[in-house]
């Protein structure tokens, strides 16, 4: 065997790492149609230079394994008036949206918390925080017909579980089945528009074709999502938290 320039190994492993890490978070499919293709953005839905972003911060997690080790993170208690304010990248909507806590309630029989974001009200179940229901101007818009898990607590490192459910959409008179697999892929610091926080990086997929859905983030300081990313619609959302108030 020939003798390698200096650093090889060290750019093979970390070319392999990444390459894991790719196909870790979009799914086989996405590295297939990427090595049909070559069109780096269309295949993975982030550009070159934020894939780097991510796969820096990802060894920088990984170095301080310690520190995600050691964290678990339980069930937050939101309370009337939380309030949060997120920057909204996403055609056609404001460039802020501001979610509150505006009373608790009842829905259906489950105690609730009814947040407000523009005209549309979401009730929440208190025991779990998934989102049973929302209305909008008043008159109901959405519904699950079965519980989802959105968020599986307490969180933890490399806690998995799946997210199957129905839903009814009101205003179009359809009915959607929902089925993902969902992973708490990092626990580190993550910096947004409000500031730095210790975060689990919760990873959604699609159960079937193992396609990488959404990335949103969880931080225990803010009780709250601080940063999402959604690829499942045609058009690429992302929400960063800009300001918050909690009790």
């Amino acid at each position: 065997m020939r003798d390698q320039p200096k650093g090889y190994l060290e750019t093979y492993i970390l070319a392999f790492f990444a390459t894991a890490r790719l196909v870790d978070q979009h799914g086989f499919p996405a590295a297939a149609e990427y090595m049909k293709t070559g069109n780096f953005r269309r295949s993975f839905h982030m550009t070159p230079s934020a894939f780097a972003s991510d796969f820096a911060g990802y060894l920088s997690a990984t170095s301080s394994a310690e520190k995600s080790d050691a964290a678990l993170m339980p069930q937050p208690n939101w309370k009337v008036d939380d309030e949060w304010t997120y920057a909204v990248k996403y055609p056609g909507e404001e460039p802020k949206i501001t979610r509150k806590i505006l009373r608790e309630d009842k829905f259906e029989g489950d105690s609730v918390y009814v947040l407000k974001a523009a005209s549309r009200e979401a009730f929440y179940s208190k025991k779990t925080l998934e989102r049973l229901a929302t209305t909008k101007d008043g008159r109901l818009s959405s519904k699950r017909l079965t519980p989802s898990r959105w968020l599986s607590w307490p969180l933890s490192l490399g806690k998995r579980w799946q997210d199957k459910y129905y839903w009814r959409d009101f205003e179009t008179g359809s009915e959607h089945k929902v089925n993902r697999s969902i992973v708490v892929s990092e626990i580190r610091d993550v910096t947004v528009l409000a500031g730095t926080f210790l975060a689990a990086k919760i990873q959604v997929f699609d159960f079937e074709t193992g396609l990488l859905l959404v990335d949103y983030w969880y931080a225990p300081a803010t009780k709250s999502i601080i940063k999402l990313r959604d690829y499942s619609d045609i058009s690429f959302r992302e929400e960063e938290l800009a300001s918050f108030k909690i009790n």
